[in-house]
């Protein structure tokens, strides 16, 4: 499954993460919600349920398991507004006018 349809899909996601410090991470498992763009690069924004915390992820660093888990209910990112919960996650990595693209 591809990170576009986990986030149409509604399904819980479960994949294996890999790190600059690792090559892989334990598993996650997380609600997808968006898909955005930033700096060329392809972020996931994602509910992490082990974590009980909103998380975003580097789109090329995910690697999807199957199947896929339940449906979930949509959850509101913090503040309501994706394009600015990711810029906060960012805040001082690089400089400013380096806003993201949202897309669903």
């Amino acid at each position: 499954m591809t990170l576009s349809a986990a986030v149409h899909a509604g399904e819980v996601l479960r994949f294996d993460y890999a790190t600059p410090q690792d090559a892989t991470t334990p598993p996650r498992r997380v609600e997808p919600h968006h898909l955005v763009s930033r700096r060329g690069r392809w972020y996931l924004v994602a509910y992490d349920l082990d974590r009980a915390d909103w998380r975003v992820f580097r789109a090329d660093r995910v690697n999807p398991r199957t199947p896929t888990g339940p449906r979930f209910a949509p959850r509101e990112v913090p503040g309501g507004d994706v394009a600015a919960f990711v810029t906060g996650r960012f805040r001082g990595a690089d400089g400013p006018g380096s806003g993201p693209a949202a897309a669903r």
